[in-house]
């Protein structure tokens, strides 16, 4: 079995209707990978994306991400 260390120094977070599409890159620094970029896009969701507009915002959103090692 093998164990990765991956690190995120770059993320980018767009809010789009209410709802986070993540794009995160990094590069694994141990494992069997060592060395090579990494990128993990994913959308977060929420239901209550009227939420978004009040004060208190809204409280969780979660959904999909993918990590791709090109």
């Amino acid at each position: 079995m093998w164990i990765h260390v991956v690190v995120y120094p770059m993320g980018d977070v767009r809010q789009v209707a209410g709802q986070a599409v993540v794009l995160v890159v990094g590069k694994v620094v141990s494992g069997r990978f060592r060395g090579r970029t990494v990128a993990s896009p994913g959308v977060q969701l929420t239901l209550g994306v009227p939420a978004c507009a009040t004060d208190r915002g809204v409280r969780r959103i979660s959904g999909p991400s993918a990590l791709l090692i090109p």
